[in-house]
C-alpha cells in the first residue's frame, strides 16, 4: 500500500505541488479488528517520510 501512495507522492512533487493530504489513514476505525491504531501510525510514518524526501509538506 505504501509503495502505491509513495508512486502518487512521486506524482505530485514532479508537478511542483507543495504539499500531499492522503485519504483513508483512518481505515482501521472501519476495518473490523484487521488493522490497529498502531498499524495506521506507522502507515503515516512512512508516506510523511516519503513525502517529506520528495520536499512536500503533508497533512
Amino acid at each position: 500500500m505504501a509503495a502505491k501512495a509513495n508512486a502518487w507522492t512521486d506524482e505530485c512533487a514532479a508537478k511542483g505541488y507543495q504539499a500531499i493530504e492522503p485519504d483513508n489513514y483512518d481505515s482501521f476505525t472501519r476495518s473490523e479488528g484487521l488493522l490497529s491504531t498502531e498499524d495506521a501510525q506507522a502507515h503515516i510514518r512512512l508516506l510523511s517520510a516519503h513525502a517529506h524526501e520528495k520536499g512536500l509538506a503533508i497533512g
